[in-house]
This record gives structure tokens, C-alpha cells and sequence, in this order.
């Protein structure tokens, strides 16, 4: 089943080129690991994990993002995101960012994880 609809947001390949300024630059780099992050914790595994078929649009509560075109995705239980197949997407996709831009998507993904981890644990002594 094929299902489509306009999506609003430019492709993130492009966004990245033109944006002027460094700081909406590592902006968009960590909401896109965070956005990564949530897909791998929900069980989502890509496998077309590409720049170019992420979609990201700057509203009033900051960026917001889209993925498309995913032929090759698999499901895993919700939780888990460090397997194989999460580790390949991440190898996929951060080559495509430049060197300070892959370190603070990978750096913003880990700190939603540890986020997401301690919430889940709930208030210590609880």
C-alpha cells in the first residue's frame, strides 16, 4: 500500500547547504538525532537512512522533521535502540553530515536516549 500526502519542510541535504549560520546548522543536526533516536526507541529501522529523504521545517516550537521514501524498513520491538540494523542506519546517515554536524546529531540521539531512559525509571526513591 502506497499512501501520500504533501508533506510541508525542504530535504535536509539542501536545508544544510544553505543555511548561512552555524548555530541553526547544529540546530537542525540535533534535531535530527533526536528524530533518529525516537525512530530507533519506537522500533523503527530504516535502512535508507539518507539525508535527502529527511524532511525538516523551523516553526515556533523549533525544528520538526519527516521521513520518506522507506522501502527497507524493519520493526523491532520499542525500546531497544542500539542493534545491528540501528547501528547500520546511523552508519548510513552520518557520513552525510559534516564532521562537527555528525557529532552533535550523535551527541543530541544519546542524550534523548538518557533522557527517555531515566524517565522511564521514574523519580529516584519512588
Amino acid at each position: 500500500m502506497l499512501v501520500t500526502r504533501e508533506l510541508p519542510g525542504e530535504r535536509c541535504d539542501v536545508l544544510l547547504s544553505r543555511l548561512p549560520e552555524a548555530a541553526p546548522r547544529r540546530d537542525l543536526a540535533a534535531a535530527i538525532g533526536r528524530f533518529v533516536a525516537a525512530l530507533h526507541a519506537s522500533g523503527w529501522r530504516d535502512r535508507n537512512l539518507d539525508l535527502r529523504n529527511l524532511l525538516a521545517l523551523h516553526g515556533e516550537h523549533g525544528w520538526q522533521l519527516a521521513k520518506l521514501d522507506s522501502p527497507r524498513f524493519r520493526l523491532r520491538a520499542a525500546g531497544r535502540a542500539d542493534d545491528r540494523l540501528a547501528r547500520a542506519d546511523w552508519q548510513r546517515l552520518l557520513p552525510q553530515l559534516p564532521d562537527d554536524l555528525a557529532a552533535v546529531a550523535r551527541a543530541a540521539a544519546h542524550e534523548s536516549r538518557q533522557r527517555s531512559t531515566s524517565s522511564e525509571r521514574g523519580p529516584v526513591g519512588a
